[in-house]
């Protein structure tokens, strides 16, 4: 879980580090959703892949609305990766996806507040085990709306938390990836 995080975060360390100010990182995790996957466990107990459910790593560019003149508002654009995983003894399940959001900003008051776009791309669910077939299904495309609160509170430091509206479509079969999450940022 955090490995493959943190191996995605390595680059954008690297980049950040010899880049201008006004870039973000931001780690997080969301909760929600309609089950894409369960697991019941041999000694009692479950787990479960909901579609809007995964930890995720974003990094961002914010910069003034150009459009706007205002120095209170800023336009953020991130790119992220987002990933939910089951492993068992004997099964494993994996969903992951890659995802661009582009929120506006308004900046006057602390918490800052925020409304936005996200389009999450490259989804995939696959799941192995033995006695049973591996099987991969590539979820399409999904566009969604995003409503972001984020409070600094040290130099460059931040937390807050997203509300996301988004659906997926596998097989004809629309999977409400509604989700609520929390996140921890650092702004270079």
């Amino acid at each position: 879980m955090i490995g493959r995080i943190g191996i995605a975060l390595l680059p954008a360390l690297v980049a950040t580090s010899a880049l201008a100010s006004d870039l973000k990182l931001r780690y997080g995790f969301d909760f929600g959703g309609e089950m894409v996957a369960r697991v019941d466990y041999l000694g009692g107990g479950s787990d479960l892949i909901r579609a809007g459910d995964g930890e995720y790593a974003e990094i961002g560019y914010q910069f003034q609305t150009p459009l706007l003149g205002n120095s209170n508002f800023t336009t953020e654009l991130a790119f992220g990766y987002k990933y939910d995983f089951i492993y068992a003894s004997n099964f494993e399940a994996d969903f992951d996806r890659w995802t661009a959001t582009l929120t506006q900003y308004y900046n006057k008051t602390n918490p800052r507040v925020g409304i936005g776009i996200t389009r999450h791309f490259g989804n995939t669910y696959q799941h192995s085990g033995r006695g049973i077939s591996d099987w991969q299904s590539d979820i399409n495309i999904a566009h969604g709306l995003v409503l972001a609160l984020e409070y600094e509170f040290r130099s460059s430091w931040n937390i807050g938390g997203r509300l996301t509206q988004l659906t997926y479509t596998d097989l004809d079969v629309d999977l409400d990836a509604n989700s609520a999450g929390l996140f921890v940022g650092y702004t270079f």
